[in-house]
């Protein structure tokens, strides 16, 4: 079947785990490509509730296992999710 490029994320039966993967790896390729083109890198803050350009000196790409283990233990806690 085609997927139409949507890889893991076009499958109506992955994990949590999968889809925590491919979107760690989906960060990590954006960020090396716009560190290596020399463009800002617009990312959440949290803490104001707005975008924030990161400059490209300033973009640290973590290595994947990292990234991978940081992703996993951010899906199981959302962040300033709705009050319970």
């Amino acid at each position: 079947m085609n997927d139409h490029g949507k890889g893991i994320l076009g499958r109506m039966d992955a994990t949590g785990e999968e889809i925590a993967d491919a979107m760690g790896f989906a960060f990590r390729q954006a960020a090396r490509e716009h560190k290596r083109a020399g463009n800002p890198l617009p990312t959440w803050d949290w803490e104001n509730n707005r975008v924030v350009m990161v400059p490209p000196e300033e973009i640290q790409v973590p290595d994947e296992e990292e990234m991978d283990v940081e992703v996993r233990d951010e899906a199981a806690e959302p962040r300033n999710g709705p009050a319970e």
